[in-house]
């Protein structure tokens, strides 16, 4: 009970400074969703999620990693930078991102479907 005690202080009453505001932008993950605010997918749940923002960048730039390395690659980007590309998908709200699927050598049938999947997935 004395131990308790003396620990009690050690805890703060409040949520520390530093744990109320973290930059960068915010997202959040789950078993198969990834939502970054401005928009939200659904991802296989035996694909790996890697987040690659800097924590400074105000823009999200995220990388779905399938079992055998195949990736998709979602950056949010401005409309300013966009002209003439194909890769674009522009959401409501003036959200732009750039799709780029990189299929590692040997890739599956099903990863291309996943990956179709994916990006029918998100939305706004």
């Amino acid at each position: 009970m004395l131990l308790l005690g003396a620990c009690s202080p050690l805890a703060p009453a409040t949520t520390p400074a530093q744990l109320q505001h973290t930059p960068g932008p915010f997202f959040s993950i789950t078993e198969t969703r990834f939502d970054a605010g401005l928009f939200r997918l659904e991802f296989p749940p035996s694909w790996r999620v890697v987040h690659l923002s800097p924590a400074t960048a105000p823009l999200v730039r995220v990388v779905f990693v399938s079992p055998d390395q195949s990736t998709v690659s979602i950056s949010q980007v401005h409309a300013a930078d966009t002209s003439g590309e194909e890769s674009l998908l522009q959401l409501g709200g003036g959200v732009t991102l750039r799709i780029e699927i990189e299929a590692a050598d040997g890739a599956a049938q099903s990863f291309f479907s996943q990956a179709d999947n994916l990006i029918h997935s998100i939305r706004a």
